[in-house]
């Protein structure tokens, strides 16, 4: 059973194919998707955005 900080950690289908659309058909690089999501209270570093 996976424990709350490892549900925590996993990304959903949602941001994974969020991501590169907004990368690839919204052009919006991953800089700027790390500062809209920081906005939003998810620290995602551009690092690991790009793995």
């Amino acid at each position: 059973m996976a424990t709350a900080s490892t549900e925590r950690s996993r990304p959903r289908a949602v941001l994974l194919t969020h991501l590169p659309v907004n990368k690839y058909a919204g052009h919006l690089p991953l800089c700027c998707q790390s500062q809209t999501f920081n906005r939003d209270g998810i620290n995602l570093e551009r690092s690991t955005l790009a793995d």
